[in-house]
């Protein structure tokens, strides 16, 4: 493969601007005829010669060191995704530095290149919903939800992949792709990863201080995107921010900060959560209300492996699933049971996913065991969405908090 026909395959590869089978049918045709790239795409009536002509550019720039491949390629997917030259995307590209400005010279909300790059909003858009988020005094997120741009799963996936990075834990460009992933499948950010390998469910004592708000209805889950948006805008803790915006009275502050220090070796999630609603509704000290508590914390929870809790939800009988286990030359995991379920054609991949994620959040001490097996049976038997069961329920299920196989 000559270096110019190798380097313009890695820069649409890496704008994901054509269908790979595409891309792979126009390299082969392109050696095999020995023409330059663009035209095997023009003649295989892949792309026309003026959708071509931003990539063409990109190409040259990268060939002249202008530009890395991974900086023209990101650029190159705005211009398609927007429909611009490359010249215009490249000046309107949005910098990693937290005050963003389009060419427009106006300073640009942090979540502007999630926006655009995952194509949820315009510029047009972006730049009408900034002016009138200031001057309405709103946030951004607020604004695009008002302005019926974007829903509010679709926000909350923006704030999710700014958190991942706000946090260290991906990179810029790596948050881009799995938020083009999220909202073109429709599942949660944290899910990709999850299911990539690269993400573990974070611990009972991981959890925020807005989830335990929210966990507790002291917050809703649209102030709870609010708070995120402004710890990313204002770089502020999120007890200052919850102060300030008087989002929650201050001694139930107060009470869900000390709440919150008990959790993980003393507490569960889902015990302080029910105690700040006591302390929310009665009026009472913390340390009554977790005295009140039911069952008391110093009860250990069960362990509910995976196929217990099937059995709990009255999916599988626990004659199947030993049925099914027996013969194996060793205890199988919690991976293998699931899988060995399927192949038997007792769960589906809803049943198993509903189930991991049951699982995962009961062992990170969101749920308890009620409510996981609740949850679980209600979603299978009256056939509905685990996160629809978990709102007819009035639980909050963080939706960092996803599954995994461990």
């Amino acid at each position: 493969m000559s270096k110019e026909l190798e380097l313009f395959s890695k820069l649409l590869q890496t704008a994901g601007v054509f269908k790979d089978s595409d891309l792979i049918e126009a390299v082969t045709c392109a050696k095999r005829l020995e023409i330059p790239l663009e035209r095997a795409l023009t003649m295989l009536k892949v792309a026309s010669d003026r959708k071509l002509q931003p990539a063409i550019t990109a190409k040259e720039m990268v060939a002249a060191g202008k530009i890395s491949l991974e900086e023209a390629g990101r650029i190159l997917r705005q211009a398609s995704q927007h429909d611009m030259s490359f010249e215009d995307a490249l000046s309107n590209r949005v910098t990693h530095d937290p005050s963003l400005h389009l060419s427009s010279g106006k300073v640009i909300h942090p979540l502007a290149e999630f926006l655009l790059a995952s194509k949820l909003v315009t510029p047009d858009q972006l730049n009408q919903t900034v002016h009138k988020s200031q001057t309405m005094n709103l946030p951004l997120g607020k604004t695009l939800i008002v302005n019926r741009f974007i829903s509010r799963w679709a926000l909350g996936e923006v704030l999710n992949a700014a958190y991942l990075v706000k946090e260290n834990l991906i990179t810029q460009e790596q948050a881009l792709n799995l938020l083009h992933d999220s909202i073109q499948h429709r599942i949660s950010v944290f899910q990709v990863l999850f299911e990539s390998g690269n993400y573990h469910i974070p611990s009972a004592d991981a959890i925020t201080l807005p989830e335990l708000l929210c966990m507790a209805d002291c917050l809703t889950e649209a102030d709870c995107q609010d708070i995120q948006e402004h710890a990313l805008v204002e770089k502020e803790g999120y007890t200052q921010i919850i102060t300030k915006y008087k989002l929650v009275e201050s001694t139930l502050v107060e009470s869900a900060v000390s709440l919150l220090e008990m959790t993980g070796d003393y507490l569960k999630p889902f015990q302080a959560a029910e105690a700040l609603k006591q302390v929310k509704v009665k009026k009472i000290p913390i340390y009554q209300a977790i005295a009140e508590l039911k069952p008391p914390p110093q009860v250990p929870q069960p362990e509910l492996r995976l196929g217990d809790l099937l059995v709990e939800a009255g999916i599988v009988s626990r004659e199947a699933i030993e049925k099914v286990v027996a013969g194996q030359q060793r205890l199988p995991t919690q991976a293998r049971i699931g899988k060995l379920l399927l192949a038997a054609h007792l769960i589906d991949d809803t049943n198993l996913y509903n189930a991991l994620r049951c699982q995962s959040l009961f062992r990170a001490g969101i749920m308890s065991a009620q409510q996981t097996v609740t949850s679980l049976s209600c979603a299978h038997d009256e056939k509905l969405k685990l996160e629809d069961v978990f709102i007819q329920y009035g639980i909050y299920a963080p939706i960092r908090m996803q599954w995994n196989w461990q």
